[in-house]
């Protein structure tokens, strides 16, 4: 009872097929995390760490837990099954296995990534030296430089960098807090060199083909919500980052018709590695070789 590991489906009907080709996997690992809410924690799970190449110890609690229909706790699979030995959770270590080992980056690459204050910046840039990360300041730091605390200050909607800057883009959990989140897109689409990949993680609806509003950002700068309002941990922030969106299958859409390529949501399982917590995935798409020059239209960036 291993896993799946990175999974392509390009969209629902494929999804729907590789629910049913691992459904005897996924019914034995959903087993199994039952098993485990069950009984007290912290607990620790024995297994192999894919970024610390060894055997070690995934620590289990219930911080950020989930609550079920009944108020019973469940872990948060995806946030707390932390590495002993790199400290890394759940997702971070799937996301830099994928890296890795299914878009193959190598230390050679230059990689921007839309973090720069957590323990994920910190072991992509200590293995990959070209990496530049960056975090949505509110201390008045201008988008493209860094404050006292040697943080670079962009905001995704209007990247700094120069066209065709980088080979990689990542961004995890970050879409979702930006408003006009196409406009980020495409600012990602304009920094990649041809044919460099994005990767990212979103809250995505598997059952939804559309995405769904939870707020609006008005003309004026208010914030019109549609529902309840939901906040996300935010390292820059107590309050957390306001959530606007949870995505269906249309961003897959959306990518595609904005010019990316090989857009797919990648799937993966692993009681070994421990990714636990049902249906775990990344988002992977790529820049063509080459893109209409309206995509390049709008302010000039610089390098900064």
């Amino acid at each position: 009872m291993d896993g799946a590991l990175f999974s392509a489906c390009a969209g629902h009907a494929e999804f729907t097929e590789y629910l049913r080709t691992h459904a005897g996997l996924l019914g034995k690992l959903a087993e199994r995390e039952s098993e485990l809410a069950r009984g007290p924690a912290p607990f620790t799970l024995e297994g192999w760490c894919a970024v610390c190449e060894a055997r070690t110890g995934f620590l289990v609690d219930y911080r950020y837990a989930l609550l079920g229909p009944n108020r019973e706790r469940t872990p948060n699979w995806r946030e707390r099954q932390v590495c002993r030995s790199c400290g890394l959770n759940s997702r971070m270590r799937a996301s830099l296995e994928f890296l890795r080992d299914c878009v193959r980056a190598t230390p050679r690459d230059s990689i921007y990534i839309t973090e720069q204050s957590t323990p994920m910046f910190r072991t992509i840039a200590g293995r990959y030296p070209l990496t530049i990360g960056s975090e949505y300041l509110r201390d008045g730091t201008s988008p493209g430089k860094v404050n006292v605390q040697n943080l670079r200050c962009e905001d995704v909607t209007r990247l700094s960098f120069a066209d065709c800057s980088f080979d990689y883009v990542l961004s995890f959990d970050v879409l979702e807090h930006v408003p006009d989140y196409r406009r980020a897109l495409d600012e990602f689409l304009r920094c990649l060199r041809p044919e460099g990949t994005l990767v990212l993680s979103v809250p995505f609806n598997f059952a939804s083909d559309e995405t769904l509003v939870r707020a609006r950002l008005q003309d004026d700068g208010r914030i019109e919500h549609l529902l309840p309002p939901e906040c996300h941990g935010d390292p820059m922030s107590p309050d957390g980052a306001l959530c606007f969106y949870h995505y269906g299958w249309s961003l897959l859409s959306e990518l595609r018709s904005s010019g990316w390529r090989s857009v797919a949501v990648y799937l993966y399982a692993s009681a070994e590695r421990g990714y636990l917590g049902g249906t775990q995935f990344l988002i992977a798409a790529r820049r063509p070789p080459s893109l209409p020059g309206s995509l390049f239209e709008g302010p000039p960036t610089r390098q900064s």
